[in-house]
């Protein structure tokens, strides 16, 4: 988890980083509450309820949860991080240039919004049962403006569902008082209102202006529940007529007039004007937030300037991943970079064979030399062990014929590396044995498997080996007897 990139009433949203097997690296948004809400237990289950009920809505235009962190006594939410801005941020960036935003964008941004909005409303649980989602906090702060050009709603912190973990008191309000539908200040949040909220949004977009405007919360509040809402168009007279009926008609107080559902309200939008296309939303983004998009880029930059994890051993890899691991100045930091770490199984060893005719003769002679080698030694054994009586024949021939399988398995076989030794020589195709730093290793001793292998594993392999023919005698010669290897 690093720098914090947005605040809110119950946490704040930090730039973090995901991290995997083999190599697996992902930007992600993590949002983390405030410290003085992490003890209240009503304040932990609406922020478990965000998670449940966000991964329960699959829609392009909903900003999806990924995963729920329990670190250093507290809950994270990982969740997609998008790189983009808030509408609040691109309208704010359009007030300070006293510059209209483009009616086609802003129009095309909240009819996305909307689609999002209808998906949460029909969300179901695992059992097929209507969730009932209300999200109760539309506002331009929880729109996600893509520079890619999609639009994503976020921030399901206050909502209610019918099977809400978390109840909420029948009267008590919920989101930003600016935007929340009269019947929902009096405690009667319905899909209706997110529509009613979603209508304050495009007045305030089109418009450039605020709706509803006070010194504090009661004035605002009081102004929703008394003023008469003033056609954008009188604030902005190059609004469409067709695009003004339908943010009146979602701002009416009789539900019977407003938009029954998010998509119906969508619907009319396209019909009333043309909407933006999804290039024309991100250029839109690119060019109004250009500065935060920077500085945005240039902290998530910061974070991946460690670079990918280079696989060349199990030790090498897991010291890079500590090395670029997230700083330990945060609550979850810790947890969070343990968890990060590449198991040993994600490291992989190749050596890249190395041809050419002069190393494969080499190689050759070698292979042959050695083979002479045991083969002599094999002899010289046999021979001694007749002469003095401690090896007569078939034993003799047993103990020659176990050395010489136990010298071609280790050669022609190396044993399996096992995970965290160092690479030891191998024979290559058309070339010489090579290691991990280049240097070619001794060649192992007759009877002794190389990389220090235990005499169990020999053992293993002179069992799997296949049994030698018995030796062939020799013809007993006028001249005397004979050693049997004549």
């Amino acid at each position: 988890m690093h720098e914090a990139i947005a605040k809110g009433g119950m946490g704040s949203v930090h730039l973090g980083r995901l991290r995997g097997a083999a190599g697996f690296g992902r930007i992600v948004a993590i949002k983390r509450m405030h410290p003085q809400l992490a003890d209240d237990p009503r304040c932990v289950a609406m922020f478990l309820d965000e998670a449940r009920l966000a991964s329960r809505i699959q829609h392009p235009n909903v900003a999806p949860t990924l995963d729920v962190v329990a670190a250093d006594g507290e809950l994270l939410l990982v969740m997609e991080y998008v790189r983009g801005e808030a509408l609040s941020g691109l309208l704010k960036a359009h007030r300070e240039a006293s510059e209209p935003p483009p009616i086609r964008v802003v129009a095309a941004v909240v009819a996305h919004a909307l689609h999002g909005l209808h998906a949460a409303h029909e969300s179901r649980d695992e059992a097929g049962a209507p969730l009932e989602i209300v999200h109760r906090d539309v506002s331009p702060h929880n729109v996600l403006v893509g520079a890619d050009g999609l639009v994503r709603v976020a921030d399901f912190g206050v909502a209610k569902a019918a099977v809400r973990l978390q109840s909420t008191s029948e009267g008590q309000m919920k989101g930003k008082v600016g935007y929340a539908a009269p019947e929902q200040i009096n405690g009667r949040a319905s899909r209706q209102s997110d529509v009613y909220s979603a209508g304050v949004v495009l007045w305030e977009a089109l418009t450039g202006a605020r709706l509803f405007q006070g010194d504090n919360e009661m004035q605002i509040m009081l102004a929703v529940l008394t003023r008469q809402i003033v056609p954008p168009s009188q604030v902005r007279p190059e609004i469409p007529a067709a695009l003004e009926a339908v943010v009146m008609r979602a701002l009416s107080e009789d539900l019977s007039q407003r938009f029954a559902t998010a998509k119906e309200m969508a619907t009319a939008m396209e019909q009333a004007v043309e909407m933006a296309t999804t290039a024309e939303i991100s250029a839109w983004v690119q060019r109004v937030g250009s500065e935060r998009l920077a500085a945005r880029d240039a902290m998530v930059a910061h974070i991946e300037a460690t670079g990918p994890v280079s696989f060349r051993s199990a030790e090498d890899a897991l010291a890079e991943v500590r090395a670029s691991a997230p700083p330990a100045s945060g609550p979850g930091a810790a947890s969070l970079r343990e968890a990060s770490l590449l198991p040993a199984a994600a490291v992989v060893d190749v050596t890249p064979p190395r041809s050419g005719l002069r190393r494969g003769a080499t190689s050759l002679a070698i292979l042959f030399g050695a083979a002479a080698v045991v083969g002599a030694g094999a002899v010289l054994l046999f021979a001694g062990g007749e002469r003095r009586g401690e090896l007569p024949g078939d034993a003799a021939g047993s103990s020659a014929r176990e050395t010489v399988t136990t010298a071609s398995t280790a050669s022609a076989t190396p044993p399996a590396r096992a995970l965290g030794e160092p690479t030891v020589a191998t024979p290559q195709p058309g070339g010489p044995a090579t290691s991990g730093s280049g240097a070619a290793p001794a060649a192992p001793a007759p009877g002794q498997l190389p990389d220090g292998a235990s005499s169990q594993r020999a053992d293993h392999q002179r069992q799997e080996a296949p049994p030698a023919p018995p030796p062939r005698r020799a013809a007993p010669s006028s001249r005397g007897a004979q050693p049997d290897f004549l």
